[in-house]
């Protein structure tokens, strides 16, 4: 079976439908064979006053659920939606941008074609997210450093506004 991902319910009334949510999920399961993830399976609780009471019944009606599946915020489509979202939304873009700056860095290549592979590889894990969400300062200071250090020339030698028009 393959896994049924980015499936986004929501109700206001989780406990009371979610009976009713496991029946659709085992006919999703005979008749698409997917089947729901439930280690990503995420749930954001938006009552404050009934959080701690409405973890406790869900995990009582479905054994599988954990504590780790309830967030304050949940990702659906690569972007984070919630009250905690903005410190979790760049987390692992920026760890998949700085593992690419990683790669590129000892490659024996000319700067054009750094840049072609930068724009390419680096730069695409950021932009998807950035099409939704405004960049905090971390990310910008990351691009930064990222533009200097894969120049291999002595750092802050190019001005950040002129790596940053740089097209190949």
């Amino acid at each position: 079976f393959a896994y049924c991902d980015d499936t986004t319910l929501a109700t206001p009334y989780a406990v009371q439908c979610w009976d009713m949510l496991q029946k659709i999920f085992r006919i999703v399961k005979k008749i698409a064979s997917l089947s729901i993830n439930v280690d990503k399976t995420q749930i954001w609780i938006i009552n404050k006053d009934t959080i701690d009471d409405i973890k406790h019944q869900m995990m009582e009606l479905s054994s599988s659920l954990t504590l780790g599946n309830f967030q304050s915020y949940i990702k659906t489509l690569g972007v984070c939606i919630g009250p905690d979202a903005p410190a979790h939304q760049w987390t692992a873009a920026l760890s998949g941008f700085k593992e690419v700056i990683d790669f590129l860095r000892p490659l024996p290549l000319g700067l054009t074609s750094r840049c072609a592979l930068y724009n390419i590889l680096a730069e695409s894990k950021l932009m998807y997210i950035a099409s939704f969400v405004h960049p905090d300062k971390q990310v910008v200071k990351s691009t930064k450093w990222a533009h200097q250090v894969l120049t291999k020339g002595p750092y802050n030698a190019f001005p950040d506004n002129l790596l940053c028009g740089l097209r190949t």
